[in-house]
């Protein structure tokens, strides 16, 4: 019995779910924001946040397995949420009228503490499975690592990378290009 058949299966089943949540969230997206732009920048954050998690396990010698690439399928959902309250929060403030740059500045001092907060509230639930022990700690430990790693990114992202692409790929406010 040949048991790498079966593995090969199943990583290659996990990696169609993390492409095909991907591109899901990013209709999603589009169809919310109405404004390609600010789908663009939100966007950017999940694959950027996927190819950072994988570097860190990489570094770090975790070993990649189902619970690894599961933790990135599960990740996929969760690290745009950050993006898409600062982003949504940029626009509304271009939107009324201000500049690309004081628009970013504002939007981030009225979400920083609450995103910070809402995102740390999922890796507390994480952090247990990491202290697990035997097989099933082995297995936890590698899904706990990997969703606390994604989580952690996509809000350093939502803090800083965000913003800056939001100042470059984001368009100026309706306001403004009616004047």
């Amino acid at each position: 019995y040949d048991q790498s058949i079966l593995v090969r299966e199943s990583i290659s089943s996990v990696r169609d779910a993390i492409l095909i949540g991907l591109i899901l969230a990013s209709i999603i997206l589009v169809v919310f924001l109405r404004d390609w732009s600010s789908s663009a920048v939100a966007g950017l954050v999940i694959p950027a946040t996927i190819m950072i998690t994988i570097v860190f396990l990489k570094v770090t010698g975790q070993s990649f397995n189902l619970m690894t690439l599961g933790g990135l399928a599960a990740a996929v959902g969760l690290v745009i949420d950050d993006a898409i309250v600062v982003v949504e929060n940029i626009v509304l403030h271009r939107d009324a009228g201000e500049s690309r740059a004081e628009a970013v500045r504002r939007a981030l001092h009225e979400i920083t503490v609450p995103l910070v907060g809402s995102t740390i509230t999922p890796i507390v639930v994480f952090l247990p499975l990491i202290s697990v022990t035997g097989v099933t700690g082995t297995f936890f430990r590698a899904l706990a690592i990997t969703m606390t790693v994604a989580l952690l990114t996509s809000l350093l992202l939502a803090l800083t990378w965000t913003p800056s692409l939001s100042l470059v790929l984001l368009k100026r406010g309706k306001e403004a290009d009616s004047n």
